[in-house]
């Protein structure tokens, strides 16, 4: 059973192949070109592909002339012919060549299509058609027009034309008038192109740039701003967002109200409706009849109308409550809602709310709080139960009648309120006989006599205790009263007179010292030899030893001796036959003498290294150490 079905499905799927096969062998013609239908049965072909014929007896399919769309056994054997051509007999012959501007005919005398501008009449002949067409089925009618701009034509004339066009007087489709979408037949403009409108001359004019929305007879709605106007937009008047002529305005813009068709600004205003202020800011108060905000009185805050103030501004007191803000005494520290309650020294406040002067109403008074008492006097008075007083003849302010607080000799710091000075102020001293006080000598800070100082006053000092007082020394940097202990660099202590003396003064050549006889260090050109300067070589800006230059005179030596002969100059120069430095030639960077380059600069080159540098071409791009290696565009190393 199981054998048997095996059988079978060999069977089928052999049956299958084959089937497979055969069909493919029918549509590709069994490997001839071209080839429609293949018989198997004779091995050729037996129908070609539309355009060929069989040839060889089958076993090709040869491609028919050019004119020909079938023929059969052979290329020149036709049965069926392309357009423009008929059968004549085996061969395909031209329809324009029997019937002129023929495009399509099915014999030689009946031609079934013309080309365009003619049409196929009775006779089998081509005639032309009216001068308005361009293909026709007889002389009187049109097919089609020959302006693509026409739609209806008859043979000798356009009868309407494309929108954007109308018929001239010359029969022809002309232009409409610019931006123009549509015209009438005498050239006048029905419709605009999207931005135009008609006129009432059949024109297209171009809508306001401040025209929202243009119909076909003129703007029909403006931008803010602007009203219609004849078809265009007018400006409306000013700070006008919406009006319906210049002097009738509907709308204003932000922060402008409308009173009497008019727009004003909402001046000092918090909030601004369409119509007037609702809210004015501090010191103005609303007009109910201009809808703007009118200013309160000065010193006043806030205000309901004009002359009555709710709240004075600081600075203002309103001391009866009637509504009147009065401007603060300028003499006033602490101003308050009914006046001032506190003012400046010398002044007190009074019932009018104001400051007035104490001494306006106490004779020499300076500081009271009010008319009655006074607790401080002007100079030379004292208050002695709110009144003042005269102080004693010596003293300038007194505490009483028997105590001064300062004297009438300015340069007094103690004296008897009845008398003579008891002690007088620093650089004074008192004179016995007349106990007035005179200054002690220049310099002196205490003394006892005109002749005689007891301590100096600062940059000054008393030299061995003689009594009279000297200048400190400008290079001192520190000076006690016996003279000055510490100077300046390059400056030391003179224990001889207490001031300075300079090092180079009493030694040639010393920068510091610690006296006359020892120096610590020495100038250039000098060195320091057991406490004393002496001269380097004279080709030596600097040295340690007489022996040996540190830095040359020569600012191109590295390495000189003392008499200035140089051994070794820096780069860029050589020594020369003088033994000073010269510099290398032009374009070298190192030389071994003024004549001969070790290593040229950058962009010169030693090409036969005989120690002469040459400057690289301008067209060098890359210069080498002997000579151009890489040049610009356009040019070439010349070795």
């Amino acid at each position: 059973m199981r054998k048997n079905l095996i059988s079978a499905n060999h069977l089928f799927l052999s049956s299958l192949l084959i089937f497979i096969i055969l069909q493919s062998y029918n549509v590709s013609g069994a490997y001839i070109s071209n080839c429609q239908t293949y018989n198997f049965d004779k091995s050729a072909c037996q129908s070609c592909k539309t355009g060929y014929g069989l040839g060889n007896g089958g076993k090709s399919c040869i491609q028919c002339s050019s004119s020909c769309s079938n023929c059969t056994l052979y290329s020149y054997n036709c049965t069926a012919c392309n357009q423009g051509f008929y059968l004549d007999k085996s061969t395909c012959s031209k329809c324009s060549l029997a019937i002129t501007n023929c495009d399509a005919c099915s014999s030689k005398t009946k031609c079934d299509k013309c080309i365009d501008g003619y049409y196929a009449a009775s006779n089998g002949k081509c005639s032309l058609c009216g001068t308005a067409c361009q293909t026709c089925s007889d002389e009187k009618s049109c097919n089609k027009c020959k302006d693509p701009k026409c739609s209806s034509c008859d043979a000798t004339k356009c009868k309407t034309c494309e929108k954007g066009y109308f018929v001239g007087s010359d029969g022809k489709c002309t232009t409409c008038p610019k931006n123009c979408a549509d015209c009438t037949a005498d050239g006048k403009c029905k419709t605009c192109k999207y931005g135009y409108y008609v006129t009432n001359d059949g024109e297209c004019k171009e809508c306001d740039k401040n025209c929202k929305d243009c119909g076909p007879k003129g703007c029909l709605t403006c931008n803010f701003g602007f009203f219609v106007e004849d078809g265009d937009c007018s400006k409306c008047g000013y700070f006008c967002s919406e009006c319906s002529s210049p002097t009738v305005c509907n709308k204003c813009i932000k922060n402008y109200y409308l009173f009497n068709l008019k727009c004003y600004e909402c001046k000092n205003c918090e909030d601004c409706g369409p119509d007037g202020c609702r809210k004015c800011k501090n010191g103005f108060f609303l007009n109910s009849k201009t809808g703007g905000c009118n200013s309160c009185e000065d010193g006043c805050e806030s205000c309901s109308q004009a002359s009555i103030c709710d709240k004075c501004k600081d600075g203002y007191f309103d001391l009866t409550g009637n509504g009147k803000c009065e401007k603060c005494d300028p003499e006033c520290l602490n101003c308050g809602p009914k006046g001032c309650t506190k003012c400046t020294s010398r002044y007190f406040p009074d019932t009018t709310g104001l400051c007035k002067l104490c001494e306006d109403e106490i004779d020499h008074c300076s500081l009271c709080n009010n008319k009655d008492y006074c607790d401080g006097c002007l100079n030379p008075y004292f208050s002695n139960q709110g009144v003042c007083e005269s102080c004693a003849p010596a003293c300038s302010s007194c505490l009483s009648l028997d105590k001064c607080a300062s004297c009438k000799d300015k340069n007094c710091y103690d004296c008897d309120p009845q008398g003579p000075c008891r002690t007088c102020n620093r650089q004074y001293f008192v004179v016995n006989e007349t106990g007035v006080c005179d200054p002690c000598i220049s310099g002196c800070d205490t003394c006892s006599n005109s002749t005689l100082c007891e301590t100096c006053s600062n940059s000054h000092f008393n030299f061995n205790q003689t009594g009279i007082c000297h200048e400190c020394h400008p290079q001192c940097l520190n000076c006690q009263q016996n003279g000055c202990i510490e100077c300046l660099a390059r400056f030391f202590v003179n224990h001889e007179t207490g001031g300075c003396s300079n090092c180079n003064e009493e030694h040639p050549g010393c920068y510091t010292c610690n006296n006359k006889e020892e120096c610590t260090q020495c100038m250039d050109p000098y060195f320091l030899n057991k406490q004393t300067c002496e001269r380097c070589g004279l080709g030596c800006a600097s040295c340690k030893s007489a022996e040996k230059c540190e830095t040359c005179v020569e600012k191109a030596c590295i390495d000189c001796e003392n008499n200035g002969d140089c051994n070794t100059c820096q780069r860029g120069f050589a020594v020369n036959t003088n033994k000073g430095c010269s510099p290398c030639q032009v374009g070298c960077d190192d030389c071994s003498t003024p004549e001969i380059c070790k290593a040229c600069s950058k962009g010169y080159f030693d090409l036969k290294d005989n120690g002469i540098c040459q400057k690289c071409d301008d067209h060098c791009q890359t210069c080498g150490p002997k000579g151009c290696e890489e040049c610009a565009l356009g040019y070439f190393p010349n070795k």
